[in-house]
């Protein structure tokens, strides 16, 4: 990523646009169905069940609007060491409230709101004698799932922070142990993702992130296609409950020499790239209920079908 340039009056123009955007993309969910949509006289299509499919664990019954975020690639870079995302992260869940202002998260139902993903620590720890070889990293959600603050209208205008994602990161291997992480519940590693630029202290240069201009389909989604967010002002404590058994203080210390913690802010970037998709929980229910209308219209059918064959025999 580069460090960003002085905006110019393009620039603002391109990105009072995108917000504007945005604005119809997350109304079109919310306004009525035209008379032309009223019309359709069957259910959803197989396109539009496989569009909704991502918000099967959207909290219908607390939510006005579901979310599902997948970051695809990106990298996340801790003092020393790089973690390349190469497998994809969903974050999902529902919003209350006005979509459009800044709205703390809900978690999903029957699934993780934020999918544990290892990742592979390129070289392992190579500065802990015995405990090198390799390891994964899992960015987890620090504390509860309603810290990860959602701000649509940041996204929108590439300004400010888009989400505030506090995570803890666990490390593991057969002699790590399942309790060693950096970043706890009470010490999260907090960051301010934004599609803009970001405010690194001064001395770091501030790096930028991107977005294509937001879309929404007819069935009433709404999209933000190759969404790049950012984050390099945040800082990172150190480890703790390292070492399986063995002397944790010792081993966490062996850690944090390796990796360089704790690390301050300015020391540490995180890039994430995928998409963000949203859906007004009513538009949702609607294909549900189409759904199940088509179930029951294809059982009455074959009901009738063996009642025809057996009054023919």
């Amino acid at each position: 990523m580069t460090a960003g340039k002085p905006e110019g009056e393009a620039a603002k123009g391109l990105r009072g646009r995108w917000a504007v955007a945005l604005v119809v993309a997350v109304l079109s969910l919310t306004l009525p169905t035209t008379a032309s949509a009223k019309k359709k006289p069957k259910g959803p299509t197989q396109e539009e069940k496989e569009e909704f499919q991502i918000f099967q664990h959207c909290p219908l019954t607390e939510a006005t609007a579901c979310v599902a975020s997948i970051t695809s690639g990106g990298e996340f870079i801790i003092a020393t060491k790089t973690v390349p995302i190469s497998k994809p992260i969903l974050l999902q869940g529902g919003v209350a409230g006005n979509f459009w202002f800044k709205q703390p998260m809900i978690p999903a139902v029957g699934a993780e709101t934020m999918q544990r993903v290892p990742e592979e620590v390129p070289g392992g720890l190579v500065g802990v004698g015995g405990l090198g070889g390799e390891v994964t990293a899992t960015a987890e959600i620090a504390g509860p799932v309603s810290s990860v603050i959602l701000s649509p209208y940041n996204l929108a205008t590439l300004n400010g922070t888009a989400v505030t994602l506090p995570l803890k990161v666990h490390l593991s291997n057969e002699l790590l142990g399942e309790n060693c992480y950096i970043g706890s519940d009470e010490e999260p590693i907090l960051l301010h993702l934004t599609s803009g630029k970001t405010s690194p202290p001064e001395g770091v240069e501030p790096i930028s992130g991107s977005e294509e201009q937001p879309w929404a389909t007819p069935a009433g989604i709404s999209y933000v296609h190759k969404l790049v967010l950012v984050d390099n002002t945040f800082s990172v404590p150190g480890a703790q409950g390292c070492g399986n058994g063995l002397d944790s203080l010792v081993i966490d210390q062996l850690v944090d020499t390796d990796i360089g913690l704790p690390s301050a802010a300015g020391s540490n970037t995180v890039i994430m790239k995928g998409e963000t998709k949203l859906a007004e929980v009513t538009a949702y229910e609607r294909i549900q209920k189409e759904e199940q209308l088509e179930r029951e219209k294809e059982e009455k059918k074959n009901k009738h079908r063996e009642k025809k064959n057996k009054s023919v025999r």
